[in-house]
């Protein structure tokens, strides 16, 4: 079988392309197409080595601004490591100490990766986080909290997806920066190689990390709010005269990709064609089976941002930035899906706000059962990119996490 890589560099200029990977869906409306495997990126344990829905590679060729064709996350076990917090700045509300409640809602869980956390290898698959983060007031420990504790969420995990283990590939790992310690994603090789969906003759390759919540039960509204740095190789892809569209930075699954009624929604950045900034990108995507059994995934009509109504909103580079999302499940005009960005402390902008459904379309009020899966810190890219970025000696992808909350609760902005 043939290595599909679509690399080509032209005079130190990154240019992309590989037969089929994620549609273009460069400048304002995605359109979801190829028919997807699903490997179970979601995360979970039971995710291992499966093949991924839930952002992985079906992705590629699907619509994808998020990035991937069956990104789910799987099952995970329970008893982990998930995602961290600290307080945060900007958006909206501040955690308080009585109860846990605030304007974001009922505080689970929060982290600002500080001493005691720490990252454990588990298996050449994935990671847990430990410890407890003793720089915030409470809920701030990885198992007691994110986890054991918790009455939605049955197991977190740093997933990779592939069976190597070979860290000098890609790693989550912690990174003191004076006196404050973040959390660091980066890919500088495109570690998972998969059948293509769309070509059973042909390979094609990817990278993934991601923490991934699984095994929810009944959290039908959430929010979170965590700090994010897009840094490295980000700046080489502004050159790209091909566009980006397989960039996910954090994906929602309801119902898991190995559903007859999947549905998910994406955070991602995209760039048009030709050079230019990056931009903030979210949709909704359903998978769509055919008679002969074969599956893709589309667009849910209007559920795409940037649109008319919300201009394209540039992706600053190696600055740190707050990313505030809020989503409520829901059937029609019932569902909600808030995102927003701005600098820590200053008022933040909206990158999408969605009046409309959050889940299958032909799902019962009685079948809205909360969230499957959600994947908040999240790096899932084209293995094209990547593979272009290290062949001409550019920096490679990273991005950088801090001050992580997750509540329980959907609120308006204020």
């Amino acid at each position: 079988m043939s290595l599909c890589r679509g690399v080509c560099l032209v005079a130190l200029i990154l240019s992309v392309s590989c037969g089929g990977s994620d549609t273009e869906e460069s400048s304002g409306g995605a359109a979801a197409s190829g028919t997807e495997t699903a490997t179970d990126e979601s995360g979970s344990d039971g995710d291992i080595g499966s093949t991924d829905e839930s952002g992985s590679d079906g992705d590629i060729g699907s619509t994808d601004v998020s990035g991937s064709a069956d990104d789910t996350g799987s099952t995970d076990e329970s008893g982990s490591d998930s995602g961290s917090t600290d307080e945060g700045s900007g958006d909206v509300g501040t955690t308080t100490s009585d109860g846990g409640e605030s304007s974001l809602g009922n505080l689970l869980f929060a982290s600002g990766f500080e001493p005691d956390t720490e990252i454990i290898v588990k298996t050449p698959t994935y990671d847990r986080f430990s410890g407890k983060d003793n720089s915030v007031a409470e809920k701030g420990d990885w198992v007691a909290d994110l986890v054991e504790g918790n009455p939605y969420i049955g197991s977190a995990k740093i997933f990779y997806e592939d069976k190597e283990g070979d860290r000098d590939k890609r790693r989550a790992e912690l990174v003191t920066d004076g006196s404050s310690t973040y959390l660091r994603y980066l890919i500088k090789r495109a570690h998972v190689e998969i059948v293509s969906p769309h070509d059973p003759n042909k390979k094609e390759i990817k990278g993934r990390i991601q923490l991934g919540l699984n095994n929810l039960e009944g959290l039908k509204e959430f929010t979170y709010r965590v700090k994010i740095r897009l840094a490295g190789g980000f700046n080489a892809l502004t050159q790209a005269p091909q566009p980006i569209t397989w960039m996910t930075i954090s994906e929602f699954w309801n119902d898991l990709s190995a559903s007859k009624q999947s549905f998910r929604i994406h955070v991602a950045v995209h760039k048009g064609q030709g050079k230019g900034d990056l931009f903030w990108s979210v949709d909704g995507t359903e998978k769509i089976y055919a008679e002969n059994g074969t599956s893709h995934w589309e667009e849910v009509e209007g559920f795409y941002f940037p649109n008319q109504q919300f201009p394209k909103l540039k992706a600053e580079l190696d600055t740190w930035l707050e990313l505030t999302v809020r989503v409520k499940e829901g059937l029609g005009e019932e569902g909600r899906f808030v995102a927003t960005i701005g600098v820590p402390g200053e008022k933040p902008q909206l990158i999408a706000d969605w009046h409309g459904p959050t889940v299958y379309p032909t799902q019962s009020v009685e079948e809205l059962d909360g969230f499957d899966a959600i994947q908040p810190l999240k790096l899932y890219a084209n293995g094209a990119y990547i593979e272009a970025l290290f062949d001409m000696n550019a920096p490679a992808l990273e991005v950088h996490w801090d001050d992580f909350e997750f509540y329980e609760g959907f609120s308006e902005i204020q």
